[in-house]
């Protein structure tokens, strides 16, 4: 994959320094907040972002697939603070495939870039995902990236929007996205005497429906709480320290998140 720097970029924040910033705040607020559902929210950004447009993806075979892949594009981009992707309402076209896009109806929305794909449903619960990014101003021949994933099932596609969003963000400023990153974190509810607490894991943007169990690891209502949570490598497992009852005080103990195993 070749990369594009955008002279954009270079008066931007680092979408990592950014996110670091944001997480941090928001995990020391979730251990005063802890009935709250954790929520990263960026309230200011540049001036102007970059103007693109997220066309709604197509849905060939199914009407129910769970997940609105264009609008998690758009979120994830809105998020970074250094994009402005234009309403779909204002939209005067909605293409799925490169022979149907009237780029002009784009230019006159003075968007820079724009984003079309397709879902299309191979087997039940199975799904093909298309997409592709475009110069809007080169028209046809300005195709910047574009891709294709089969065998996806639908607990899947979350995680996919994630990664498209990855591929837009890096083509349209040089710079590595993290919208597959997922978060751990404690939450505490209750007074000393009564305290309760539970390890969750959650995408970047706090949306958990993709785990099992609404994200929800482990809970426990011993003196020790939870401690110093550590994702694996390979982001599949989490080790914690929990102090529990046994006569150690303390467990040390390896969750395998989307198994919804713990030893």
């Amino acid at each position: 994959m070749t990369m594009m720097q955008n002279p954009i970029s270079r008066r931007l924040l680092s979408l990592k320094e950014l996110m670091q910033a944001v997480v941090a705040v928001t995990l020391v607020a979730t251990t005063f907040t802890a009935h709250a559902a954790l929520r990263i929210e960026v309230s200011k950004g540049q001036i102007r972002g970059i103007p693109v447009a997220i066309v709604p993806f197509a849905v060939e075979g199914t009407t129910t697939i769970g997940q609105d892949i264009a609008s998690i594009i758009e979120a994830d981009l809105t998020n970074s603070g250094r994009f402005d992707p234009i309403p779909r309402a204002d939209h005067l076209s909605a293409p799925s495939k490169p022979e149907d896009i009237k780029f002009k109806d784009f230019r006159l929305l003075k968007a820079e870039a724009m984003v079309i794909g397709r879902v299309i449903q191979e087997a039940p619960n199975n799904y093909r995902i298309e997409f592709r990014l475009f110069d809007v101003f080169q028209g046809a021949e300005g195709q910047l990236e574009g891709g294709a994933w089969t065998g996806v099932e639908g607990k899947d596609l979350r995680k996919l929007a994630h990664r498209i969003s990855d591929v837009v963000f890096e083509k349209l400023t040089g710079v590595p996205g993290a919208f597959e990153t997922l978060i751990a974190y404690v939450a505490r509810n209750g007074g000393v005497e009564n305290r309760v607490s539970e390890l969750v894991v959650s995408d970047y943007d706090g949306d958990t429906s993709s785990f099992p169990n609404g994200g929800r690891v482990f809970t426990t209502s011993a003196y020790g709480g939870i401690l110093s949570p550590s994702w694996s490598p390979d982001g599949q497992a989490i080790a914690y320290l929990n102090g529990s009852s046994s006569n150690f005080g303390w467990e040390l103990s390896v969750h395998w998140v989307y198994e919804d195993r713990r030893e």
